[in-house]
């Protein structure tokens, strides 16, 4: 039997045919789109065979001199639209276990629908790991959920089994969930898994951001952009090549003045408050310098893909109200409820509708120091429309770095780490031995053989500098931590 369809589904047609032999049937199914779709049968007895063909009429062109009979019914399917992967195809080899091989963390905003665990990402692939996998849902309310499935070791030895897709709808709640992916090997030799995604209709991906200053010049994903990133995305001290002036308070970002700042590390800092590390008091985005002091015309472009839904251009230098304090700014909407603020820009080049498809080749304009500023630089904004209202409030700022503190946010939003590169990295450490290294490639941590008495993960951060050395001891730039799984 060949039947070019896919998937598609909710029209289900039974066809019956008992005691016909020698049947050549060709039918000629009009769908949806109005696209004729081919079916060919070819057997000497046909009985209760199944396919299925998109929504709309189907019209089945016979043989006069046979007889078939059809049943039509509706299927109970949803259209699949999203989307993300949680874990590529991979394999290896490995004389150390048990040991997480695979872990990555995505947040995803759930609204309805089914949310579906498959091999590929249209929703329809087997799922399988050598030997398991666990999947954690942090819920908006701060509950958990797990599942865990064994493919192989303990539960089978030397086979492992694939499972056909799951539906992990019912881990899911409104609002912004955080999803965690490990895939864990059991016995030293061999590893590996298919693909995972996370599939479905009522759910968004945010945005994923980049720096929207030019920070490097190596190809996107590759490592030394990834390098390049972990050190730009940090503060600009003075003392390395960080490009955060001015860090989000989630204590009070709407310039409320209260004599301290809360980093999304949470870290505390009260007045006076230093450039780089935390200033200043209320501040509700992120501000970005130019690469060196006496730079000229740095250039400002998009985080991410989307649609450019305002701008202002009109604001001069020393004018503090104009552009609502922003002074010349654009806003772009990249989808899902998401968007980003570039603001006290000099000029701008773009203009309301165009759409940003290539963010390098379509620079927003030049920073400045426009509205309320004080100094050349560029405050950068990221929102979410938490009530779908179709508006961007001052209420709905986001921090883009997150909240990685030992305490709940206190800015009560969905606190999320948005941009596309990572300034954490999560490696293993083997009985044997390893040197490991933040993204950054800053700080270099060696293990000696014998370190550790079995595989053991470990968690390496680059950070700003910590404000709570003593004065006997020199900031280097930088912090490291190190916090060890299970």
């Amino acid at each position: 039997m060949s039947v070019p369809l896919r998937r598609l589904l909710p029209i289900l047609v039974l066809l019956s045919a008992l005691g016909v032999s020698g049947l050549t049937a060709q039918a000629s199914l009009t769908a949806m789109a109005g696209k004729p779709l081919e079916m060919t049968t070819s057997t000497h007895s046909i009985s209760d065979v199944s396919l299925f063909a998109a929504d709309g009429d189907v019209d089945l062109e016979l043989p006069s001199n046979r007889s078939i009979t059809t049943q039509l019914s509706t299927a109970q399917t949803t259209p699949i639209t999203n989307s993300v992967e949680l874990a590529p195809a991979q394999s290896g080899r490995s004389p150390y276990a048990p040991w997480i091989y695979h872990t990555k963390e995505v947040a995803i905003n759930y609204r309805n629908g089914q949310v579906i665990l498959a091999g590929t990402p249209d929703g329809l692939g087997n799922v399988w790991a050598d030997d398991a996998v666990r999947i954690t849902v942090t819920r908006p309310d701060n509950t958990v959920q797990t599942y865990e499935h064994v493919y192989g070791y303990p539960k089978y030895f030397g086979y492992v089994e694939s499972t056909e897709p799951v539906n992990l709808t019912d881990m899911f709640q409104t609002g912004l969930n955080k999803v965690r992916i490990e895939l864990l090997d059991n016995l030293p030799c061999c590893w590996g898994s298919s693909a995972y995604y996370l599939v479905g209709t009522g759910f968004s991906i945010p945005p994923a951001l980049d720096l929207p200053i030019a920070y490097s010049t190596h190809d996107q994903n590759t490592p030394q952009r990834r390098a390049d990133f972990a050190l730009s995305a940090l503060g600009n001290d003075g003392m390395n090549q960080g490009r955060v002036n001015s860090w989000f308070d989630h204590i009070s970002p709407n310039y409320t003045t209260n004599g301290n700042l809360t980093r999304w590390d949470g870290e505390f800092f009260t007045t006076p408050l230093r450039k780089g590390i935390s200033w200043y008091d209320g501040h509700n985005g992120i501000d970005f310098s130019r690469s060196s002091p006496g730079t000229t015309d740095t250039l400002i472009y998009a985080a991410a893909t989307g649609v450019v839904t305002r701008t202002v251009s009109n604001c001069v230098e020393g004018d503090r109200n104009c552009g609502n304090r922003y002074g010349n700014q654009v806003w772009i909407d990249h989808g899902w409820g998401y968007a980003t603020l570039y603001s006290h820009l000099k000029t701008i080049s773009v203009t309301v509708g165009l759409s940003i498809t290539d963010v390098m080749a379509q620079p927003l304009g030049i920073m400045g120091n426009t509205g309320n500023s004080s100094g050349v630089h560029l405050h950068f904004g990221v929102y979410y429309d938490q009530n779908n209202d179709g508006r961007w409030q001052e209420n709905e700022v986001l921090d883009p770095y997150g909240w990685t503190g030992e305490i709940d946010d206190p800015w009560n939003t969905p606190g999320q780490y948005l941009w596309r590169y990572s300034i954490t990295t999560r490696q293993n450490i083997p009985p044997g031995g390893t040197t490991l290294a933040t993204p950054s490639g800053r700080t270099r941590v060696t293990f000696p053989s014998g370190a550790v008495s079995q595989p053991t993960t470990l968690q390496l951060w680059d950070l700003p500098p910590t404000g709570g050395a003593s004065a006997e001891l020199r900031s280097i730039g930088n912090t490291l931590i190190a916090s060890q799984r299970s």
